[in-house]
């Protein structure tokens, strides 16, 4: 039996390495796209915290020879490694050519913007694909880059957004974390009382991640007296502090 089943893949061996398909070339015979080569990358991030800023962009110049004559197409991705090792790839361009040249493709930076959030070093590699319409062969290169993030911390915002009673005496305070945008779920939100001119907590709770309350926040209390109040969010390694606009809840 192993006689026979080793004949049989032996003559499907053979009849795979005869078989052809018409007008297919070997990769052998694809256009010469020669060194790719890549702008250093740059991100900035202002010390006040306000976000990424936007005027770097990633530049990739392709030259591109030994063409056919019916042209080819040129797609360029971009991939970018962080300090822990997690990769985002989700920009890229396109472009059909007729004619041997160099040419340069222009990243949008901001698109990663929101993914910076980590420190150290970042390695952007550009992913290079050359398709010869006349011979159908395809060649790639890739051409990396380092730059480096010193300080991602970011502007948030804990808005105050109502309050509702609740019960005989309490109130419901409501409102919405977000970061650059981006409402932030779990993290903790303190309702804090000023007294004596000093702001001090009573209560806190965890943003809600819940469908149609992403980001939201609810705090149930009864004020011992009427004062005013306020949400604040303490921060952390990558976001900075912020609080709402003081508002008023009065002893029920």
């Amino acid at each position: 039996m192993r006689r026979i089943l080793g004949g049989l893949l032996t003559t499907i061996a053979l009849l795979l390495a005869s078989f052809t398909i018409p007008g297919f070339v070997p990769a052998a015979s694809a256009a010469s796209i020669g060194t790719v080569t890549v702008s250093a990358p740059s991100f900035k991030f202002p010390s006040y915290g306000t976000g990424c800023y936007y005027g770097n962009d990633y530049k990739v110049t392709v030259p591109v020879s030994g063409l056919g004559g019916e042209g080819g197409d040129i797609d360029v991705e971009l991939r970018v490694t962080a300090p822990d090792r997690s990769i985002f790839d989700m920009n890229f361009d396109y472009r059909s050519v007729t004619a041997n040249g160099t040419y340069t493709f222009t990243l949008d930076g901001s698109m990663f913007c929101h993914y910076l959030d980590k420190r150290g070093t970042y390695t952007a590699k550009a992913i290079v694909t050359v398709v010869d319409w006349e011979t159908f062969a395809e060649t790639k290169r890739t051409a990396t880059k380092t730059f480096t993030v010193s300080n991602t911390r970011r502007a948030s915002q804990i808005a105050y957004s109502g309050k509702t009673k609740s019960g005989d005496h309490s109130w419901k305070v409501t409102g919405t974390l977000t970061r650059n945008g981006v409402r932030q779920v779990g993290k903790t939100v303190k309702l804090q009382v000023k007294k004596d001119g000093v702001w001090r907590t009573v209560r806190s709770a965890k943003t809600s991640g819940q469908a149609g309350r992403r980001g939201t926040v609810a705090i149930v209390w009864n004020p011992p007296s009427s004062r005013n109040y306020r949400l604040y969010y303490a921060g952390d390694a990558y976001t900075y502090a912020d609080a709402s606009g003081a508002f008023w809840l009065r002893n029920r």
